[in-house]
């Protein structure tokens, strides 16, 4: 007996490949900026080959942010100004901040499901007279 309707494409499906090679670490960086590198390229799986001079960059910034945090003369406080600068942008760039990985109308979404935002929401909920 012949099947209705429409023959199964299912045929012609090509798997995708389910592993992908992390960034390597370059060769030049120090101890500290290889286990960021490594922590990034670990917890960011949308990082690529290309992504390599700019996510090298991102590591040493952080690593000058973190060092310089608590500046004491001027000219720290504008290196860490700077520093915190090219942060942002490299984290803009490559995608690492929240709010360049979710869409608005995602977030939405996820902020109506999450129900009242604080105590005074569900306390102004409770005074309603019945």
């Amino acid at each position: 007996m012949r099947q209705r309707g429409r023959p199964s494409s299912s045929n012609n499906v090509v798997p995708l490949a389910t592993t992908r090679q992390r960034v390597p670490p370059p060769d030049d960086l120090s101890a500290t900026e290889r286990k960021l590198f490594n922590k990034l390229t670990a917890t960011c799986p949308h990082l690529v080959d290309s992504d390599f001079a700019l996510l090298q960059s991102f590591v040493q910034a952080t690593l000058l942010v973190r060092k310089h945090r608590h500046p004491n003369t001027n000219d720290e406080a504008k290196l860490l100004h700077t520093a915190c600068k090219i942060q942002v942008q490299l984290a803009t760039k490559l995608r690492l901040a929240p709010q360049t990985r979710i869409g608005p109308k995602t977030t939405a979404r996820r902020a109506a499901s999450a129900g009242p935002t604080s105590a005074y929401d569900l306390l102004d909920d409770d005074d309603e007279p019945n």
